[in-house]
């Protein structure tokens, strides 16, 4: 499960960014547990450098491959904020992502290698 937090100054109609950052995080930034293991990020190699990868497209492109790793979603909490002249929220989210499915698939494509190619 992984938290995403994000401010907004209007209720969130669209998760779709949430759900992105999530997988964002997985892939290049990593995880830092709370109340878990801090995890590394999946792969090693930068966006720029996997952008034209069949895989990173459809994850990223138009018609967001990245939901089918997102299993489920739910509100864990939202906190108004004051320190501005607008009024905004912070919204707190907590995801499944199918982590099986998105190593399988990034092994399929060639960004990481599979225990089975050898060391």
């Amino acid at each position: 499960m992984v938290d995403v937090t994000v401010e907004s100054a209007n209720e969130l109609n669209d998760l779709g960014p949430v759900k992105l950052n999530a997988i964002d995080g997985i892939l290049f930034r990593g995880i830092t547990g709370s109340n878990c293991v801090t995890q590394k990020p999946i792969l090693l190699q930068s966006k720029t450098e996997v952008r034209n990868n069949l895989l990173i497209k459809a994850i990223y492109g138009k018609k967001k491959g990245y939901g089918k790793y997102i299993t489920n979603i739910a509100s864990v909490n939202t906190t108004k904020l004051n320190n501005g002249p607008k009024p905004r929220s912070q919204f707190t989210y907590r995801l499944t992502i199918n982590k099986d499915l998105l190593l399988k698939d990034l092994t399929n494509n060639g960004l990481i290698k599979g225990l089975n190619s050898g060391f």
